[in-house]
């Protein structure tokens, strides 16, 4: 690939981009062990056949092809106005299954599970981790939970587990919808946290967050176009006094996220970008990033004239 003029990205080794002399994006490829997947021009397309015909592709699908194609369980198809279509429909009703239990032990509950079924529940999660953490952000938190769980696994949470694979199953033709229209050398990145306070076992608290690539009117206060990228919903690894600090925990993540994206997205605006470009006021400009929380108190104490300190000192440090 880099023979043929496409770069590797500093900041995913796995994306080869391929720009104009203009320095506009001509396309993308992104590699999974040997597949490819790729999006661009017809320039772009171009100077894919001749990577095609140097590693002689086995298959060659596109999106625009009735059913699409499936890549990693997903299935992606693309409509004649450039709308592209994410589903998991044949991946839910194949790979996921409920776990048998006599009722006598679903009656008690808090019976430990046995070693069989343990090795059971942790397949099936694994399955359910893979369908929410690529499509189906809805079952993130109860997933996270669910694995949380496995040590200590009881009747009960197997109960839960065939609750939340039923649930998957209910709406399996859930299918995320990318829209064209937005220019995309005005992209940038918004992400919207949360985080609750000793929701979950042993006093423990979760944080979540989903990070959108949108477009310009969004930042400028106004309706706009979002596209969802990425999302996770995870248990805090501290026990946090109060909601204030769960929730400085959760915006943490959510900056940590916003920073890589964008980061990301401006490698592949810039034909000739550098990591010292993430330090000017020019390119963090040109490529946005808003972080969005519910928590008011999150909100005044980072906006206010005087920034102090919170009761909890380490916070300060986030």
């Amino acid at each position: 690939l880099r023979e043929l003029g496409f770069r590797q990205c500093r900041g995913d080794p796995a994306l080869f981009t391929l720009h104009a002399e203009d320095g506009s994006l001509e396309g993308i490829v992104g590699t999974h062990v040997d597949d490819l997947l790729s999006a661009g021009s017809k320039v772009f397309v171009k100077k894919l056949e001749e990577v095609a015909k140097q590693l002689g592709f086995g298959k060659w699908e596109s999106a625009k092809q009735p059913g699409g194609f499936v890549y990693c369980g997903r299935r992606v198809s693309q409509d004649a106005d450039g709308t592209v279509c994410i589903d998991m429909k044949d991946y839910s009703k194949t790979g996921l299954a409920t776990i048998f239990v006599p009722m006598q032990e679903r009656k008690e509950g808090d019976v430990p599970i046995t070693e069989h079924q343990r090795t059971k529940l942790r397949k099936g999660l694994g399955a359910l981790l893979w369908l929410s953490s690529s499509l189906r952000a809805d079952l993130s938190f109860d997933v996270s939970v669910l694995q949380g769980e496995i040590p200590t696994s009881t009747v009960a949470t197997i109960t839960k587990y065939n609750a939340v694979v039923r649930r998957a199953l209910k709406y399996a033709d859930f299918e995320l919808v990318y829209r064209p229209g937005p220019n995309f050398a005005e992209l940038g990145v918004v992400v919207q946290e949360d985080g609750s306070h000793e929701n979950i076992k042993d006093y423990g608290s979760q944080m979540g967050y989903v990070t959108l690539l949108a477009s310009k009117e969004v930042f400028d206060g106004e309706r706009g176009v979002g596209s969802a990228i990425e999302w996770r919903s995870r248990r805090i690894r501290r026990v946090v006094r109060s909601s204030f600090a769960s929730e400085i925990m959760a915006s943490s993540e959510g900056v940590d996220a916003g920073r890589y994206f964008r980061r990301l997205l401006m490698e592949l605006k810039a034909k000739d970008f550098h990591p010292s470009h993430m330090e000017s006021h020019e390119s963090l400009e040109a490529t946005p990033m808003m972080l969005v929380t519910d928590a008011r108190d999150v909100f005044d104490h980072v906006n206010k004239d005087k920034l102090g300190l919170p009761q909890n000192r380490s916070l300060a440090l986030k």
